[in-house]
């Protein structure tokens, strides 16, 4: 089953709200102008984190220099993980191409984790699990905070 066929299939349905003669090959123009024009206001809403901007208060540090008071501890993020999953985000981009991650309901993306989770604790080693489980993790959190419910 060619399943990049099938979501392309769901996507044109999504936005045409018709089927779509369904071909291998670059998205039309038509079908790209529609998807972003139905994602115009959710992505200016992802654009407007809190804590970032220009309109961002600022903080003075000890030696009087100022900076942006970010809500945010990045350097907190466990490196050696975070580069685990930047990996199978790597690979999985390869294999499905960029962001396709995005077109998968939330359950579908904690279905897969807790696979991985499981697949772990049964002691299995045939892939990394605990990157998969984690990038799913993060793919579903995602997808939570930022579909429109």
């Amino acid at each position: 089953m060619n399943w990049s066929l099938i979501a392309h299939q769901l996507a044109c349905n999504a936005v045409y709200g018709a089927i779509a003669d369904v071909r291998p090959g670059p998205l039309p123009k038509a079908f790209i102008d529609r998807l972003l024009d139905l994602t115009k206001g959710h992505i200016e809403a992802m654009s407007k984190l809190h804590g970032v901007g220009p309109d961002t208060a600022t903080v003075v540090n000890e030696v009087g220099a100022k900076q942006s008071n970010v809500p945010y501890r990045c350097d907190l993020l466990p490196a050696q993980a975070t580069l685990a999953v930047a990996n199978v985000l790597h690979e999985g981009e390869k294999k499905y191409g960029p962001d396709n991650w995005r077109g998968i309901p939330v359950n579908d993306h904690i279905n897969h984790a807790m696979t991985h989770y499981l697949a772990f604790l049964a002691g299995d080693t045939s892939d990394d699990h605990l990157s998969h489980a984690a990038c799913r993790a993060l793919m579903a959190l995602e997808m939570q905070r930022t579909t429109a419910k």
